[in-house]
């Protein structure tokens, strides 16, 4: 698809996402709730947020040590040298929740 906007619509929160390979738009993550909105710029390589509530707006920095794929990478390392078949940070139930997950916006988006 060239261009998706979805929404995820539970009874405590709402998300919508979207996103297009055919028009230029900002790169931002906006996650509003009820004391707050958090603003994520260059979400997909995020290394910094913003929280603005009622009372006042503070900029968080956490910049990569290497870069974005430094730790995926050292992970998968330091799991293979284990002979781990799965790392505890991301582990297969996690990876099958996220594609569970994927599945069920696929469903709603078509």
């Amino acid at each position: 698809d060239l261009y998706v906007k979805a929404s995820l619509v539970h009874d405590q929160f709402e998300a919508i996402i979207e996103t297009g390979f055919d028009r230029n738009t900002e790169t931002v993550a906006v996650i509003t709730g009820t004391k707050g909105t958090v603003t994520i710029p260059n979400f997909h390589r995020a290394a910094s947020f913003t929280l603005t509530t009622e009372n006042e707006t503070k900029e968080f920095d956490l910049p990569y040590d290497h870069d974005d794929f430094y730790s995926e990478i050292e992970a998968m390392h330091t799991s293979y040298n284990r002979k781990e078949i799965e790392n505890p940070i991301m582990t297969l139930e996690n990876s099958l929740r996220c594609a569970g997950l994927i599945d069920l916006i696929k469903e709603k988006i078509n």
